[in-house]
């Protein structure tokens, strides 16, 4: 309901922006702030694709498309290879 995948499963797609952050970011995480979810994406690996809302599947200025090289639908072999960035201290 609150996510979802293009079509060749290489990006997803939070469909409203507001509505995640409300009901879903509570229920795994210690907040409901979308900004700090986004920033744990970044520090993942995570992007938010440029241009998103203009994209042929995403035309609502409440969504958001994010992107990882390692995150692909139906690729759970990829996943360990997502890992939290390394700071440069």
């Amino acid at each position: 309901e609150y996510l979802t995948w293009n079509e060749t499963g290489d990006v997803f797609v939070i469909c409203n922006m507001d509505e995640f952050a409300q009901n879903v970011l509570p229920k795994y995480f210690k907040h409901c702030k979308f900004t700090s979810f986004v920033r744990q994406l970044n520090i993942y690996g995570f992007y938010r694709v440029s241009d998103a809302r203009k994209s042929k599947h995403v035309r609502s200025k409440h969504a958001c498309v994010f992107s990882h090289s390692q995150f692909r639908r139906g690729r759970q072999d990829l996943l360990p290879n997502i890992r939290r960035k390394v700071s440069k201290t």
